[in-house]
């Protein structure tokens, strides 16, 4: 008890000191909050950033594939060098992709293949069709895995 007495004591002796500790504490204790606040704030906004990034990589892919199956479906009727056109969207597709991934590696594969089976239909033959068709199947699985996963993380990174 008698610890307390001399707390106190001294608590009464030193007024001054003790009001300008607590104003010092309180001082620092709001800076550092504001500093929290900030952070987080910036956070939240990055990730919004992020996410409508992510929503405009998912789109671009999206409409690059939708590209390739129409440009390949329609073949016939475009003009010029159609083939320099199915690459040039075959690689925007590629360049988007990451190795890393296993399910980017999968639409990469599909992509390939859909490109070289585009390439080796030039003859009209039933299992060439079916081939071709198969490749254009793989290739909207493979993008429907890739593009739900991504628009998962941008609406994760939106809410």
């Amino acid at each position: 008890m008698e610890w307390i007495n001399a707390f106190f004591k001294w608590f009464a002796d030193n007024k001054d000191g003790v009001i300008s500790l607590g104003v010092f504490i309180a001082a620092i204790a709001s800076i550092g909050g504001a500093v929290w606040a900030t952070r987080i704030s910036t956070k939240s906004a990055r990730q919004e950033q992020l996410g409508k990034i992510r929503q405009v990589w998912v789109e671009s892919l999206r409409d690059d594939i939708s590209t390739l199956l129409k440009v390949h479906s329609i073949d016939s009727d475009l003009p010029g060098d159609t083939n320099s056109t199915k690459n040039f969207i075959a690689s925007r597709i590629l360049l988007r992709l990451t190795s890393e991934d296993k399910c980017h590696a999968r639409l990469s594969a599909a992509v390939k293949d859909f490109v070289f089976t585009m390439y080796s239909e030039k003859q009209i033959d039933h299992t060439k069709r079916e081939k071709s068709q198969q490749a254009a199947d793989e290739l909207i699985e493979a993008a429907k895995i890739v593009l739900k996963e991504a628009w998962d993380q941008a609406a994760g990174d939106l809410s």
